[in-house]
C-alpha cells in the first residue's frame, strides 16, 4: 500500500487491479484511479463511490445502490424526503456520481428509484421526464390518476372548469407536457374525451382548441347542432335566418366564423348543411357569402324568389318594383355590386327583351336618366299617347299634376317645374300661345286673391300644405282645382318658400318615400327614415314639422305609409302612432300572430300552447282591436287563418270563460265525435278503451271534470239508449 501510494483505508484496496500485484491480469476497465482520493481515519465509515474499477456485479446489488443513494447522492442533491426526487433530473444524478447505478436501470431515474425504494408508491408523471414510452403503455387507470392529480393542481372542481384552463397553466406542472405529448398527441381535448367518455365535451369552449379540429365538417355540424339546441331552433332550419353572428361567437363559435367563413354565418351553414335549400339573402344579420352574386344562377334565383315574395304574376307587375323592395328582401349587395343601385337595370336584366318606360316604374327613372334629352322626347311622346293628345293644342289642358302622375316629376324639374317651358323646348315648331296655358288656371281660380287670402289666413306653416289638400279648406270645397292650379296657388301664397311638386303631389306617386324623407330631414337631419326612428315617432314630433292641424290628419295615414315603406321589416303594432288601419293588411295580421308566437315561445312543434293564451296577453303584445275588427273577437278564427293546416278545436277557447259551454249537448257531441275519430272507434265496444287521459289530450279537462272524471258517465250521456256494462 505504501509502495503504490495507498493509505491504510479499506476503499483503495478494493480498487487495486490484480495486475499491480503481479497476479492474473484483470479485465481492463479504464485508467487507474487517481491517488488524489482523500484519506480518512481508519475508524471513519466511508460510503463506496461508484467507479468503473469496482468489483464486477457490486452495483447490481440493490442494498449497495440504496446505501449510495441514501448517502452521497442524497447529500449532494439536498434530498430531504423521497418526494424531493421528483424535482431532480438524470443529469443531476450523474454529476453527483450515480452514472453506474443509472446504467443498471436504462438511465431512467424513475425506474432506478422504484427499484431502490420499493416500499414507496412512486408517481412517474411527477418526474421532470417520465420514462420513455411510459404514457403510451400506461393503462387508463394510471392516466386517470394523473388527470385527478392535474385537477387538484389546477383547481378543477367540475368538468366545465377545464374550459377555463390555459395551455400555459398546464405546461407549468411537472410531467403534464410529457403526459399529453406521449399519450394524446399534445391535445388536452383528446385526453379528456378519451378518459371521460361519458361526459359530453364541447371542444369549442376551449380557448386553445386547434384549428385542425374545425377543419372537419363533421365537427362544424356538431357545433351547429349544439347551437341550435341552445337557441331553441332544433328541427326548424328557417329560424337560422334570424340568428345573429354574436349568437354564434358568444357560444364558442368565433373560430368557426372568423377562421373559415370570413365571419359569415350563411357561408358556415351552407358548407355544413349542403343538402338544405339555403337562401343566403334571407339572413338578417349577415351579407351573402363573398362571391355569391358573381354566379349568374344565384342572381336569377334571387329575382325569381323576389317576384314570388312580392306576388308578381306577370311582367307588368314588375313595374311596381322599388329599390326598397330589393333591399329589405336581402338584395342590397346585389343591387350595389351588379346593378349600380338602379331598379331599371335590374328589370332590363330580368326581362332582356322587354322595353321599359323608366318613368312608369314605381322606383322612378334611374340616376342621370333625365340628363339625356332623348329621354325627354320619349316621355312627351308616351304622355301624349296616354292622355290621348292627337293635336298640339290639347297640351294647353295638361297640368303639372298630370305630368307628375305620369312619372314626370323629375322631368319637370329640368324645366323649372313648368309644363309651358317643357313643351316649348320639346315642340319648338308649334306656335304656342302663353295665354292659353294661363287661362286654364284662371278659369279654375274663380277669385285668385280670395283663395290666396284664405290660404294665408290659416296661419299654417307652408309645409302643412304637403299634408292638407284643397278640400281641407272651406273656401275651396266647391271648386274644381287642378293639381297645376293648386301648386301655383301655394307658390303664390308663400312666395318665399321653396316648393317641391313631388311633395305637394306625393299621394299620387304611390310611394311615401318623398314625404317620409322630408319628415326625416326636418326632424333628424338624416336623408332616410330608419326603423329605430320610425318606432320613436310621436304626434308631437309630427306636429313640430307640419303643425297641429296637419299632424292630426297625417298621423292617421302614417302607420300605413310606414308599412308600405318598410315592408315586412316593420312591426306596425309597436308604433306609438299605430291605429286600427294597420290590421287591414292580411300580411300584417299574420306577422303579428307569428311575432306573438315567438314572444310566447310557441313554434310549429307545440302549436297547442295557443290554447292557453288569452286575448289579454295578445293585447299586451300590441293586438289592440285586431280580433274585434277582423276575427269576430275570436282567437280561434285568427289561428285558422294563420295556421290553416291545423285543426283547431273550439272547446279549449270557449270553456276558459264560459262555464255553460259543456251544458250544451251539441258541444259535447262535437267533442265525442272528435274522440271517435282520434281513437278510431269502429263499434260501441271500442269505447271501453276510453280513458281520462284521452280527454286531457284533446283538451277536454273541464268536460271530464264536470262528470266526476268518469268517461262512462259521458258515454251514457251521449248514448243513453245503449246498454253499457260499467265493469
Amino acid at each position: 500500500g505504501n509502495e503504490i501510494g495507498y493509505s491504510l483505508i479499506r476503499l483503495p484496496w478494493m480498487l487495486l487491479a490484480a495486475s499491480r500485484l503481479g497476479g492474473r491480469k484483470a479485465r481492463p476497465h479504464g485508467p487507474p484511479r487517481s491517488s488524489s482520493i482523500s484519506t480518512r481515519s481508519l475508524t471513519q465509515q466511508v460510503e463506496p463511490i461508484p467507479t468503473e474499477r469496482h468489483p464486477k456485479g457490486f452495483w447490481k446489488v440493490k442494498a449497495n445502490q440504496k446505501q449510495f443513494f441514501d448517502g452521497q447522492i442524497s447529500q449532494k442533491l439536498n434530498i430531504q424526503s423521497l418526494d424531493d426526487w421528483y424535482t431532480k433530473t438524470v443529469d443531476q444524478v450523474r454529476k453527483a456520481g450515480g452514472s453506474m447505478i443509472l446504467s443498471h436501470h436504462n438511465d431512467s431515474l424513475a425506474k432506478c428509484l422504484r427499484a431502490i425504494y420499493t416500499e414507496h408508491e412512486w408517481q412517474e408523471w411527477r418526474f421532470a421526464k417520465s420514462p420513455q414510452k411510459y404514457w403510451k403503455l400506461a393503462p387508463d387507470a394510471e392516466k386517470l390518476k394523473f388527470m385527478e392529480y392535474l385537477e387538484k393542481q389546477l383547481g378543477v372542481k367540475e368538468k366545465a372548469d377545464w374550459y377555463k384552463i390555459q395551455a400555459a397553466q398546464i405546461a407549468n406542472i411537472p410531467g403534464a407536457r410529457s403526459f399529453l405529448t406521449s399519450a394524446f398527441n399534445g391535445s388536452l381535448l383528446t385526453a379528456l374525451e378519451s378518459l371521460y367518455p361519458s361526459h359530453e365535451w364541447h371542444p369549442w369552449n376551449f380557448d386553445n382548441v386547434s384549428r385542425k379540429w374545425w377543419q372537419a365538417v363533421a365537427n362544424r355540424r356538431k357545433f351547429l347542432d349544439f347551437l341550435s339546441k341552445e337557441l331553441g331552433i332544433v328541427g326548424n332550419m328557417e329560424q337560422w335566418y334570424n340568428v345573429a353572428p354574436q349568437d354564434v361567437t358568444s357560444r364558442g363559435g368565433y373560430r368557426l366564423l372568423d377562421g373559415y367563413h370570413h365571419g359569415n354565418l350563411a357561408d358556415a351553414l351552407i358548407v355544413s348543411f349542403p343538402d338544405h335549400d339555403w337562401k343566403p339573402w334571407r339572413f338578417k344579420h349577415c351579407r351573402v357569402p363573398k362571391g355569391y352574386w358573381s354566379v349568374e344562377v344565384n342572381r336569377r334565383r334571387f329575382l325569381d324568389w323576389l317576384g314570388l315574395e312580392l306576388g308578381y304574376k306577370d311582367v307588368e307587375d314588375w313595374a311596381k318594383l322599388r329599390r326598397h323592395d330589393i333591399i329589405v328582401h336581402g338584395g342590397a349587395s346585389l343591387l350595389e355590386d351588379y346593378f349600380e343601385q338602379s331598379v331599371h337595370k335590374v328589370l332590363e336584366y330580368k326581362f332582356p327583351g322587354h322595353r321599359w318606360n323608366a318613368w312608369e316604374l314605381d322606383s322612378g327613372a334611374p340616376r342621370n336618366f333625365w340628363l339625356d334629352k332623348s329621354n325627354h322626347s320619349s316621355f312627351i311622346s308616351a304622355l301624349a299617347k296616354k292622355l290621348k293628345i292627337d293635336h298640339n293644342d290639347k297640351w294647353y289642358s295638361v297640368s303639372v299634376g298630370d305630368v307628375i302622375e305620369a312619372g314626370g316629376g323629375s322631368f319637370l324639374a329640368q324645366y323649372n317645374n313648368s309644363v309651358t317651358t317643357a313643351l316649348k323646348a320639346l315642340i319648338p315648331n308649334h306656335p304656342w300661345d302663353d295665354s292659353q296655358f294661363r287661362s286654364s288656371v284662371q278659369r279654375a281660380r274663380i277669385d285668385l286673391d280670395a283663395l290666396r287670402s284664405a290660404v294665408v289666413e290659416t296661419n299654417l306653416p307652408p309645409q302643412a300644405w304637403y299634408i292638407l289638400q284643397p278640400l281641407d279648406l272651406q273656401a275651396m270645397r266647391s271648386l274644381q282645382l287642378t293639381d297645376d292650379d293648386w301648386f301655383h296657388l301655394l307658390r303664390d301664397s308663400y312666395p318665399g318658400y321653396s316648393w317641391s311638386p313631388d311633395l305637394v303631389h306625393w299621394r299620387k306617386l304611390e310611394s311615401p318615400q318623398q314625404i317620409l324623407s322630408f319628415l326625416t330631414r326636418e326632424l333628424f337631419s338624416q336623408p332616410e327614415l330608419t326603423l329605430e326612428a320610425a318606432y320613436s315617432l310621436t304626434e308631437a314630433q309630427v306636429a313640430q314639422v307640419f303643425g297641429q292641424l296637419a299632424a292630426k290628419k297625417f298621423i292617421t295615414e302614417l302607420p300605413t305609409l310606414l308599412i308600405k315603406h318598410f315592408g315586412s321589416d316593420l312591426h306596425p303594432w309597436k308604433l306609438p302612432l299605430a291605429n286600427d288601419k294597420i290590421w287591414e293588411s292580411k300580411s300584417v295580421r299574420h306577422r303579428f300572430m307569428l311575432f306573438a308566437a315567438q314572444q310566447l315561445r310557441i313554434d310549429s312543434s307545440n302549436l297547442d300552447k295557443w290554447y292557453s293564451v288569452s286575448k289579454n296577453q295578445l293585447k299586451q303584445l300590441g293586438a289592440g282591436n285586431l280580433f274585434k275588427l277582423h276575427y269576430g273577437d275570436s282567437l280561434q278564427n285568427a289561428l285558422k287563418e294563420v295556421y290553416p293546416e291545423k285543426t283547431w278545436f273550439p272547446w279549449p277557447f270557449n270553456t276558459r270563460g264560459s262555464a255553460g259551454y259543456w251544458n250544451q249537448r251539441e258541444n259535447v257531441d262535437l267533442f265525442v265525435e272528435e274522440l271517435k275519430s282520434k281513437l278510431q272507434v269502429q263499434n260501441m265496444d271500442d269505447w271501453y278503451k276510453l280513458s281520462v287521459e284521452d280527454f286531457l289530450q284533446l283538451h277536454g279537462r273541464r268536460l271530464i271534470a264536470l262528470h266526476q272524471n268518469s268517461p262512462m258517465s259521458i258515454l251514457q250521456y251521449v248514448f243513453p239508449s245503449h246498454q253499457w256494462e260499467a265493469w
